[in-house]
């Protein structure tokens, strides 16, 4: 009997007439009993938590320390605070535009970019920040309680000091060592990352009032960053992380410097893809970075470096396409509507199927030999009703 090899991950080239090696709403964890030694499981479900606005999300903010951990997040074009320890949402201001939003806080604020525009959330009130000569700004980052601000179309950044609500037009500095104009700023432990259309740049913060942040020699790297909004800090193995799309399509990781975790199949997709966003998540032990665009959503499984294709039933992409992890629970907010979803292992997307996919093959270069049959070994779950069987297709 020919044992038929499963796929490993989600893999398709248009370019070179490679037929789609399926690993569809599923993950591999490790299983010495198996053939391979690996079992393939189902994505993780989403269970409706709550109904925020009318959606879609365009951002969505909790971390431990800020504002007790509360949930932030804009719904349309309106910013919600939704109180965790009473279960209380409340409307509190409105975010106007069309992009999706750059949001990080310290113990004295919130502020949130969006579409080149700076809000401050403090005490359920919302408030605009100006810039210098009305700039639009790229992007904001925080790291020991200033605020960072990246110019668009600029090398320049600006920062605001603790506890300040203005920015004074001579507290900037400029991320020159390429010449390139920052796309995304990111905090990645103690060190301030300047990613550019063209490559990246790393900071450190000096004590130094008048000069708070200094360039770190020989820390340049050639991968810029496509879209702020897929530059993602993480905590992986207990080291701080930063991964994002670069400006060749790719994606890197960095724990100290960049290195590519994309692979031919992937970039090809992303190549002609557009309306990145991004966000990473760690569920049953596993660390995921998952990427939503206009082609579909894709997740890199940074615990066994593979890339598979998770989907929402009859949908293009996974409808949890931002989050945030609040402690050992997992939070996703919808790209349709406005649900917010507790991400759990389950059977289904809140009653709504979810369709597993894998692929196998085995190559013939000889002359063809029919298949009278195929025995396969699967838990296909569990029946909510005992007339009911779960189903597999082959």
């Amino acid at each position: 009997m020919v044992t038929i090899p499963l796929g490993i991950g989600d893999w398709e080239s248009v370019s070179q007439n490679i037929p789609r090696l399926k690993l569809n709403n599923m993950y591999l964890t490790k299983n010495p009993a198996s053939a391979d030694e690996f079992s393939r499981v189902c994505r993780p479900s989403l269970t409706l938590q709550t109904t925020i606005g009318d959606g879609p999300f365009y951002g969505a903010y909790s971390e431990p320390g800020v504002f007790n951990g509360d949930w932030f997040v804009v719904s349309g074009a309106d910013l919600y605070r939704h109180t965790v320890s009473t279960g209380v949402t409340k409307l509190i201001g409105s975010i106007p535009g069309t992009g999706y939003c750059d949001m990080v806080g310290t113990i004295y604020s919130i502020m949130i970019v969006r579409d080149g525009v700076i809000y401050r959330v403090f005490d359920d009130l919302v408030t605009i920040i100006a810039m210098p000569d009305n700039k639009l700004v790229s992007s904001v980052a925080s790291i020991n309680g200033f605020y960072l601000f990246g110019v668009i179309d600029s090398q320049r950044y600006y920062w605001l000091e603790p506890a300040s609500t203005v920015v004074n037009a001579l507290h900037f500095a400029s991320a020159e060592r390429i010449p390139d104009n920052i796309v995304s700023i990111n905090r990645v432990g103690d060190e301030i990352w300047f990613l550019g259309d063209k490559g990246a740049e790393v900071w450190t913060p000096t004590g130094d009032v008048d000069s708070p942040f200094i360039r770190t020699p020989g820390r340049v790297y050639q991968d810029g960053c496509h879209a702020n909004e897929t530059a993602v800090e993480a905590t992986i193995k207990g080291l701080p992380s930063l991964i994002w799309v670069t400006d060749t399509k790719s994606v890197v990781i960095s724990q100290g410097q960049p290195i590519k975790i994309s692979n031919a199949s992937i970039e090809e997709i992303f190549k002609s893809a557009t309306n990145f966003r991004a966000w990473t998540f760690r569920h049953n032990r596993h660390d995921f970075y998952v990427v939503t665009c206009s082609t579909g959503t894709y997740v890199y499984d940074i615990d066994n470096g593979v890339w598979q294709n998770w989907e929402s039933y009859e949908k293009t992409g996974w409808r949890a396409h931002l989050g945030f992890q609040d402690q050992d629970k997992t939070y996703a907010v919808d790209s349709i509507d406005g649900s917010v979803w507790k991400l759990e292992a389950g059977p289904t997307d809140n009653g709504e199927p979810i369709l597993q996919e894998v692929a196998g093959f085995v190559p013939n270069y000889g002359k063809a030999y029919p298949c009278y049959s195929i025995d396969v070994t699967a838990n296909i779950g569990w029946s909510s009703d005992y007339d009911v069987e779960p189903t597999l297709e082959l």
